[in-house]
């Protein structure tokens, strides 16, 4: 599958729930990104989960980012690894 030469980019804010939900669904299926990139513009509570969840998660990187959807994509796209599609 495309996946492992892929990178996932997720723009969220106060999506807690379903960003855990995308990375148990992606494990339970074996569906494997080379890296997983989450820009998070959520409130402080949902980051301090966040940040203690995506411990468990190799290949995941969060940044934090001011609500907006193109401020936010233009930091995934800034920091995909260079070998991915």
């Amino acid at each position: 599958m495309f996946t492992h030469k892929t990178t996932l980019i997720i723009p969220t804010r106060n999506r807690f729930n379903q960003i855990v939900r995308n990375l148990r669904y992606f494990e339970k299926n074996l569906i494997y990104f080379k890296e997983i990139i989450i820009i998070d513009s959520s409130d402080k509570i949902q980051k301090k989960k966040l940040v203690n969840t995506i411990k468990n998660y190799k290949n995941t990187k969060l940044i934090f980012s001011k609500p907006s959807s193109a401020r936010q994509r233009n930091l995934g796209l800034k920091n995909i690894n260079k070998k991915s599609k």
